[in-house]
């Protein structure tokens, strides 16, 4: 997946919105790998499907950016994301956006 979504090699590469998280958090949460759930955040929500990753730490989860109204209906995971932006690139705070995960 890419930013623009001009690359369809790369749009290949996720066919649907995915959440990556840590088999013990899953456990924790009673979810199963390839199952659907909902993230909130006090801004938004998405719905995604969710993937054992040990790439992910405890306590952590990882969503790719690239899923918009465009390409997702429910799964838009810039919707999360509050509106506070680095002042001088201008990106949005991506990496600290907490979020509750339901099942």
């Amino acid at each position: 997946m890419t930013r623009t979504g001009k690359s369809a090699r790369l749009a290949r590469s996720a066919l649907e919105p995915i959440l990556d998280m840590h088999p013990l958090d899953m456990a924790l949460h009673g979810l199963g790998d390839g199952g659907m759930v909902k993230l909130r955040s006090p801004d938004g929500g998405a719905v995604l499907r969710v993937r054992a990753s040990e790439d992910v730490r405890p306590g952590h989860v990882f969503a790719p950016i690239h899923w918009t109204g465009v390409n997702s209906s429910a799964g838009r995971v810039g919707s999360l994301v509050h509106a506070v932006t680095d002042k001088w690139s201008g990106q949005p705070a991506l990496k600290n956006t907490r979020v509750r995960v339901e099942k």
